[in-house]
């Protein structure tokens, strides 16, 4: 059985389709759900219907629900936290969807799998079910491994969010010195690594209404990894007027889900994929995801790069 966390607001019709992506997996599951409060009279009418929704959920795999609403609206930063906060309160572990995230099937299972088998790997921050780099047609299962804790459906542990640095302005006055900053710059790019520095920035002094930049940073400072599907195991629908930050949909953010390739939970191993470097990786998610283009390509450094990734994840085994 694995736990959830459900996080909404004010779009009961993506809530919906949250749930029922969650319950038709055929695995059993227990899930919280945390909403937030309304600003205003008409938003109090849909954060109702999403309490009304909640209330009337019955499933034969639900096999536990629990839910949280505030009167008050706590915002984007504030409501994210209180509901991590509250979730791991109650759980160890456990899969975080906001109400805008599907998963898909063999999603809850593999991320099952990894919640358990990384539990004691203190080097693991996060489990991320979502991959705009990923072939989506793909029917076999495997994992590498990244800096990037992309949160559009991931999985963490308690003591891995317990660390998370709210107030990250101190840390960010040394950190872009450190070794493991260089380390990081380097299987990023150069121009990734500054562009984030100055997110981060822009988040500690409340410019940009978020959580997950602390928790990237945190991830970076504590040097955790984020393990990747070789597959799309869960995708964003919420983009629309009423998202926070995804009001347009970019290109790279649109899958076809009937290309999909489907995965039966009977037939589901995990494996790690042999011969992935963390530095092709995070250089395609600078590029391909976050548009953050390189200036060149050296092979040297390339092949270096590559085979250390290989060599100092093979060491720590």
């Amino acid at each position: 059985m694995i736990s959830v966390l459900v996080t909404g607001f004010n779009r009961p019709d993506l809530l919906d389709r949250c749930f029922t992506s969650i319950l038709n997996q055929g695995m059993p599951c227990e899930i919280y759900v945390h909403l937030d409060g309304p600003r205003n009279s008409e938003e109090k009418v849909l954060t109702q219907e999403c309490l009304e929704l909640t209330s009337n959920l019955r499933h034969p795999n639900l096999q536990f629900l629990e839910s949280e609403v505030h009167n008050g609206n706590l915002g984007c930063k504030e409501a994210m936290w209180c509901a991590l906060d509250w979730f791991f309160s109650h759980r160890t572990k456990g899969l975080i969807l906001e109400d805008d995230i599907i998963v898909l099937p063999g999603g809850l299972l593999a991320t099952s799998i990894l919640l358990d088998r990384f539990e004691l790997d203190k080097s693991i921050g996060q489990i991320s079910l979502s991959n705009l780099i990923a072939r989506v047609n793909r029917t076999d299962v495997s994992y590498s491994f990244s800096n990037y804790p992309l949160i559009w459906g991931w999985a963490t542990w308690k003591d891995r969010w317990e660390s998370n640095i709210k107030d990250i302005s101190e840390h960010l006055k040394y950190f872009p010195g450190t070794e493991q900053a260089n380390i990081i710059k380097s299987q990023v790019g150069r121009r990734a690594f500054t562009y984030w520095l100055k997110r981060f920035e822009k988040a500690s002094i409340s410019q940009i209404d978020t959580w997950d930049f602390q928790w990237h940073f945190s991830n970076w400072l504590y040097n955790r990894k984020s393990i990747h599907f070789n597959k799309v195991f869960a995708v964003n629908v919420g983009f629309d007027h009423r998202a926070t930050h995804t009001k347009v949909a970019l290109k790279r953010d649109l899958i076809n889900l009937k290309k999909l390739g489907e995965v039966k939970d009977q037939d589901l191993q995990i494996r790690e994929r042999r011969f992935s470097s963390i530095s092709i990786t995070d250089r395609r998610i600078s590029s391909r995801v976050f548009g953050i283009a390189h200036w060149f390509f050296h092979p040297l450094k390339f092949v270096k790069t590559h085979f250390l990734d290989r060599l100092t994840r093979w060491n720590s085994k």
